[in-house]
């Protein structure tokens, strides 16, 4: 079984170079490395192929778009599996052993998509508790089993330690492995731009309607969640909202009470956002329903 691994990076030279040490340290090689860069003030790409000369690495530059970046890596990946990695991900030294396992084990090839836990999340601090404990009252984002809710958002199980392998609906972003095979019928929506919130969950989503998706609670990573080139909370609190009503109206066949549900997530991050005294991320709400009202009444006419 050949393995490709995809990073799409931006910007974030240090985050990369750390991951891919990670990747080199695998008890498991990839069979290949694909880098997807969008750097603007950034060119390390002859540092990066003499530093990792054990790896077989690929380097592209493009535009920004992470969906965009994706699609590209998938065209140019050659692996019967494909792995997505963000750039600022540490993996312990089995985890492509533990993917690759899951994959070869399945001889009917019923699985399209896996990923591992996260290990540095820490779930027993109070505010850790307390969020978890909102977001399930207001139906938005939280730890669980990996399925979807009335809302149109979803659950992971980042740091469930299952006794074996589960099955989910969506897969995170920061580490996706698929087959091949998914990606006849599949690609990541282009409609979604820039950093492309929730566009993991739009397309494991979609892939779950075909294949089974996996938790691997073996496969063990990190994620730094990397200070460096993020959005400002305004402009992350606008995207999100307008992604999620994008998603929700795409992939969940809104009904009356899914609409209540949306709504109702809706109420919830406008109480964390007073609750939070962040008034960038409020104006962001109102940002991005301005954009809705504003689309809903073009199409009326």
């Amino acid at each position: 079984m050949k393995i490709s691994i995809i990073i799409c990076t931006k910007d974030r030279k240090t985050d990369l170079f750390r991951a891919i040490k990670s990747i080199e340290n695998q008890s498991r090689k990839p069979d290949e490395i694909v880098i997807v860069d969008a750097s603007t003030n950034q060119d390390f790409r002859k540092e990066l192929i003499e530093t990792f000369k054990d790896l077989n690495i690929s380097y592209l530059h493009m535009e920004p778009g992470l969906t965009k970046q994706r699609n590209r890596g998938i065209k140019v990946s050659t692996g019967d599996v494909v792995l997505f990695l963000d750039d600022d991900v540490v993996l312990e030294s089995n985890y492509l052993a533990q993917i690759e396992n899951l994959f070869i084990a399945d001889n009917n090839k019923l699985v399209g998509g896996a990923m591992g836990r996260i290990i540095n999340i820490d779930n027993r601090s109070l505010k850790f508790r307390m969020y978890q404990l909102f977001a399930k009252v207001f139906l938005l984002t939280s730890e669980g089993n990996g399925k979807i809710k009335l809302s149109g958002l979803p659950t992971h199980p980042f740091t469930v330690r299952y006794s074996r392998p589960v099955e989910v609906e969506v897969l995170s972003g920061a580490q996706m492995a698929y087959r091949r095979e998914v990606f006849k019928k599949n690609l990541f929506d282009e409609v979604l731009q820039g950093y492309c919130y929730m566009e993991d969950v739009d397309f494991s989503y979609r892939v779950s309607k075909e294949f089974k998706l996996v938790y691997e609670p073996r496969a063990l990573i990190k994620h730094m969640a990397s200070p460096s080139n993020r959005l400002l909370r305004r402009e992350k609190k606008k995207m999100f909202v307008l992604n999620h009503y994008y998603l929700f109206r795409k992939n969940c066949h809104p009904s009356l009470i899914k609409w209540i549900a949306f709504g109702w997530s809706q109420v919830g991050q406008l109480i964390l956002g007073i609750f939070l005294f962040d008034g960038k991320s409020l104006l962001g709400m109102l940002d991005a329903w301005r954009d809705i009202i504003k689309q809903s009444l073009t199409r009326r006419r």
